[in-house]
């Protein structure tokens, strides 16, 4: 069978991830990024992910995105949410690429995304995994989760099949949506927190208080989701969270591994856009305005934070 040429934009920890699984099955994958000193510093490396039953190697080209001028058969956008429009706008080749899988987490992706897309290629996926980047080229996975996809693309079986036989769980489903704002409610509830008070996933289910918090954000957010006329149910969603809150409770979530390494976070595309759509549907959701804002506080005084003497 002829390989496949997949682009995959943004080397970190999910692009990395999903490159080296698809490499490794024979695909032809090319990473694609913005930095040309990370691309000098990547290029000719072995790319490493390690498992709880080793570590995989893979080489995989890096080239930077303004000079890849070829599409392919799939273009995989991994970078941060906060980064995506400013990435596939400087990619001259996304047009010619005949299926553009978009795995952000947040909400408002598809709308960054669609315009630099050819018509029909955008395709929406919500990815259930535990990557983190322990340094370039080297991704440590936590926990490996389904790709979930959306059913009515009309390739969306022939990137199951990609996903299948590199060794991960893809499935389509009819009810995108909700799983894009199921995850986006999880993510705006546990991650923030985990960012403030700088504590691993399981921390949150042993205080009073933080249950307190993690429930109040995902009453809020639930809220704001039936106001879009999105199904979801407040006390299967809570379960949810503590379910993969026992499952990943030593793992450090992205918004504190962001925070932790003074990067900018995702925040805006999670809190943000909920506090945003509240408003619109005139409705308070004072815990996730409040928690925005202190994310965003945390975001804007990295350089002048006390440092512990420990």
């Amino acid at each position: 069978m002829t390989p496949k040429r997949i682009g995959v934009v943004g080397p970190g920890a999910v692009g990395i991830l999903l490159g080296v699984f698809l490499a490794r099955s024979g695909e032809e994958v090319v990473f694609l990024d913005h930095s040309p000193d990370r691309v000098q510093r990547l290029q000719g490396r072995t790319f490493c992910v390690e498992t709880s039953e080793g570590v995989l190697e893979q080489r995989v080209p890096v080239v930077r995105l303004c000079q890849c001028q070829e599409g392919g058969a799939l273009l995989i956008l991994a970078t941060k949410n906060h980064s995506l429009e400013a990435a596939i706008s400087n990619l001259p080749s996304a047009k010619e690429w005949e299926v553009v899988l978009v795995v952000q987490n947040g909400l408002g992706v598809e709308q960054k995304v669609r315009p630099y897309c050819r018509p029909g290629a955008l395709l929406r996926a919500v990815l259930h995994l535990g990557a983190s980047l322990q340094a370039e080229g080297h991704v440590r996975l936590a926990g490996l989760g389904p790709v979930v996809l959306d059913a009515s693309h009309p390739r969306v079986g022939w990137v199951c099949q990609l996903l299948q036989q590199a060794g991960l769980e893809a499935r389509p489903t009819t009810s995108i949506e909700k799983s894009v704002w199921q995850k986006a409610l999880l993510n705006s509830a546990i991650n923030p927190l985990t960012a403030i008070l700088q504590v691993p996933n399981g921390v949150l289910l042993e205080h009073a208080s933080t249950k307190w918090l993690l429930e109040k954000l995902l009453q809020e957010g639930a809220r704001v989701a039936q106001k879009q006329g999105v199904d979801i149910q407040l006390q299967r969603l809570i379960e949810m969270a503590e379910r993969i809150l026992r499952k990943t409770a030593s793992n450090r979530s992205s918004m504190l591994q962001d925070i932790l390494r003074r990067r900018p976070t995702e925040v805006e595309s999670l809190n943000g856009q909920m506090v945003r759509l509240a408003r619109q549907s005139s409705l308070s959701v004072p815990a996730q305005e409040t928690i925005l804002h202190l994310v965003q506080a945390l975001e804007e005084t990295k350089e002048k934070r006390c440092l512990s003497k420990s």
